[in-house]
């Protein structure tokens, strides 16, 4: 494998592994494993988001509509929820929201392209 093609991926990676290092002398505490537990339990939302968008650029198609649909659904979320609305319709309901402002969406790029 010719490692020489990849000098841009490689810098990148190295910088990363030189912030996790200077991390781990400042803040020890960072990589134990209730701290890593709570990140990741705090971030899954926006990392199951992340994931969507990266196949979604990866496959060609730039969208970057997610990021206000996500801020609305979780908007819808709150709201649904303070209004005293039951936890096991909150879910179906934020995402009828969410699939209908997608279908607006799509439909809104189909009619420019046609």
């Amino acid at each position: 494998m010719n490692l020489t093609r990849y000098k841009r991926e490689a810098s990148v990676l190295l910088a990363y592994i030189v912030l996790l290092v200077a991390v781990g002398i400042i803040a020890p505490s960072f990589f134990q494993a209730g701290n890593l537990r709570d990140l990741a339990m705090n971030n899954a939302a926006v990392l199951i988001v992340a994931v969507g968008m990266t196949l979604v650029i990866l496959a060609g198609e730039i969208d970057i509509s997610v990021g206000s649909q996500f801020a609305v659904c979780t908007l819808a979320t709150g709201w649904l929820a303070k209004a005293g609305v039951p936890i096991f319709l909150v879910l179906p309901l934020v995402i009828a929201a969410g699939a209908l402002m997608r279908g607006c969406d799509c439909l809104r790029s189909w009619s420019r392209w046609r």
